[in-house]
């Protein structure tokens, strides 16, 4: 934690992309795995510390890191209410990142397929020929 703690205080961002944690089983019946749900629970902590001035204070010390509140946070949240959000530019890159997970996708056609069916009917409702589900959190005006 400590490190994405002094990740999100070096690169400040305005935008935090994580799963979201509280999705352990879709609308359509899919397990989401322990590592996915801790990712997200990973990420959402280190948010919420590193704009904590309390929580590692050695990263003020020693390396001029001051606390930060990334303003908003967008929670993907497959086969879920939320808002549409455009992954077309980005698909190939999310099918490639998939596909890495061989824990997880023993074949690598099948799965990407997979993905991009998965993107197209996430997208189609809300007229996005690729898209994911996503729940928006404004933290802070940021």
């Amino acid at each position: 934690r400590e490190q994405l703690v002094r990740l999100i205080r070096s690169v400040r961002p305005a935008l935090l992309v994580l799963p979201d944690p509280t999705v352990v089983i879709s609308a359509d019946g899919v397990v989401h795995g322990p590592d996915r749900r801790a990712a997200g629970c990973a990420a959402l902590d280190a948010a919420e510390q590193a704009s904590r001035p309390a929580a590692f204070p050695d990263h003020l010390r020693h390396d001029s890191l001051d606390p930060w509140e990334t303003p908003r946070l967008l929670l993907c949240r497959p086969g879920h209410d939320g808002a549409g959000v455009d992954i077309a530019a980005s698909l190939d890159r999310k099918v490639d990142a998939v596909l890495t997970h061989a824990s997880v996708v023993a074949d690598a056609e099948r799965g990407g397929a997979a993905v991009r069916d998965l993107a197209e009917r996430s997208g189609a409702p809300y007229g996005l020929a690729a898209g994911e589900v996503a729940r928006l959190i404004a933290v802070s005006e940021g």
